[in-house]
């Protein structure tokens, strides 16, 4: 089974050594640990899903490298893109921009990479370049005609414009009174960004 053909290369893989497979045996490597990169993340695994796309990533290297098999670009920014939706399940919003942004040079239709990047932008409060990287990802999807993403940007844009400064907060978030006598600890305090749900391709 799937599971079984990865098993045996996982420690070679993640010490970033060549597994001494024929060439198609690491072509089926590589679009084994894509989908068992999929399969944990559905389980909610996300730091064993994040790395069977780095192990995939790998594998692609080697391939290409080694064997000069030109990998598909869309899968290797479909691959950076997965690896991105762990990161932000993970909070760590960071190394997920930089993983939007290796998946857009790869595919630069790649609306799902504009919509984790700008989540990711969104959780680091840089709400300025996280709303750009969202309206670019709207154009795209509309121009792609992608409509269920095309509303997606949409929500995601109202909210992150919602914590811009000359926009105030959101209607759920209170500030403290300033000069006020109510005692700190009773002063509601502003309300963090929340999360957005991410799924694999």
């Amino acid at each position: 089974n799937r599971l079984g053909r990865v098993q045996p290369y996982m420690d070679l893989l993640k010490a970033n050594q060549i597994p001494r497979v024929p060439r198609e045996q690491l072509q089926q490597l590589l679009k084994d640990l894509k989908e068992e990169g999929n399969v944990v993340f559905k389980e909610k695994k996300y730091f064993a899903a994040g790395e069977y796309y780095t192990c995939a990533l790998i594998v692609s290297k080697m391939l290409q490298t080694h064997h000069y098999v030109n990998i598909n670009k869309d899968l290797l920014s479909t691959l950076f893109c997965n690896r991105a939706a762990c990161c932000l399940k993970v909070d760590n919003y960071k190394t997920g921009v930089e993983d939007c942004d290796l998946a857009l040079g790869m595919n630069e239709n790649n609306v799902k990479a504009y919509y984790r990047k700008a989540s990711a932008l969104k959780m680091l409060r840089e709400h300025s370049a996280a709303l750009a990287v969202a309206q670019e990802g709207h154009q795209r999807a509309a121009r792609m005609g992608k409509a269920a993403e095309v509303k997606d940007f949409i929500d995601l844009m109202k909210e992150i414009e919602s914590y811009l400064p000359e926009r105030g907060p959101p209607a759920n978030v209170y500030r403290p009174a300033a000069a006020s006598n109510v005692p700190p600890q009773q002063q509601r305090q502003p309300v963090a960004p929340a999360p957005v749900e991410v799924k694999p391709k």
